[in-house]
């Protein structure tokens, strides 16, 4: 059990994380506030994307992490694990918009699509 655990904290980044879930929960909170004026709402959707984008995060690293590691070249590495977490995130976020009916979730898709790259 100690083996499984020390495996699990050696590839998860609780700081990343959670700056991932800070950022993005204030940034979807204060979007949402802005766009609807109710509180309740708006905290709402903060706090469901910051547990998304800490648990995303996570996933992205230990993917991202993965495949930097099984390539020998250092050449591309980088990029097929950048490529890997971009296509990642593109692929999870139109299924999830698509499927929860946001309002107009071409919009949300591309904006996703077109920040992850830097981000």
């Amino acid at each position: 059990m100690s083996t499984f655990l020390e495996k699990i904290k050696k590839k998860f980044s609780f700081k990343y994380s959670a700056i991932a879930a800070v950022f993005m929960g204030a940034l979807i909170f204060s979007t949402q506030y802005y766009a609807v004026h109710n509180m309740e709402l708006a905290v709402i959707a903060g706090m469901k994307q910051a547990v998304y984008s800490f648990m995303a995060s996570a996933v992205l690293i230990a993917i991202a992490e993965s495949v930097v590691t099984t390539y020998r070249s250092h050449k591309y590495c980088a990029f097929y694990g950048f490529m890997a977490a971009w296509l990642t995130t593109s692929i999870f976020v139109t299924i999830v918009h698509n499927m929860k009916g946001t309002p107009d979730p071409i919009d949300a898709i591309i904006l996703n699509i077109l920040s992850a790259p830097p981000g």
